[in-house]
Order: structure tokens, then C-alpha cells, then sequence
């Protein structure tokens, strides 16, 4: 159904602990990943579509995320 089977990203990803005392740590952080799209095989639907509205069809997303946590055991 697709051209590649595969949809690869990219993801950057950043963090910082606040640490409260020796054990505990207050996380905060935030994520943006974009997916590049994936590239429908068009030929194949041609074939099976009696009326086709779309040329091309492809798709990707671009998403951001933001945390708040908590953690516990300082690294060593």
C-alpha cells in the first residue's frame, strides 16, 4: 500500500532535573519529533478506486510535548 514501508522521525528531546534534597528531583522537559510521511503507492489505488480525488497522498506530523515529573535515587 505504500511505496516505503517505513516512517522514520526525528526527536529532540530536553531535560533538567531540579533536585529538592539528596533523593528527590523535580523532572521538567519537552519533546518535539517530526515523522516524515509516508507516500501512499497511488498506481495500486488507481486500480481499485472507481473516482480518485487526490494526485499525491503523503503525510507527516510535526508534535510537541512538555513534562512535569518527579524522581527519586540520585544517579551515581
Amino acid at each position: 500500500m505504500y511505496k516505503v514501508p517505513v516512517m522514520p522521525y526525528v526527536k529532540l528531546n530536553l531535560e533538567k532535573n531540579y533536585y529538592i534534597s539528596e533523593l528527590w528531583a523535580f523532572k521538567i522537559g519537552a519533546n518535539m519529533i517530526y515523522n516524515f510521511g509516508m507516500e501512499f503507492d497511488m498506481d495500486k489505488l488507481k486500480k481499485d478506486a472507481k473516482t480518485y480525488i487526490f494526485d499525491k497522498y503523503k503525510f507527516s506530523s510535526l508534535s510537541f510535548e512538555v513534562f512535569f515529573g518527579f524522581g527519586f535515587g540520585r544517579p551515581k
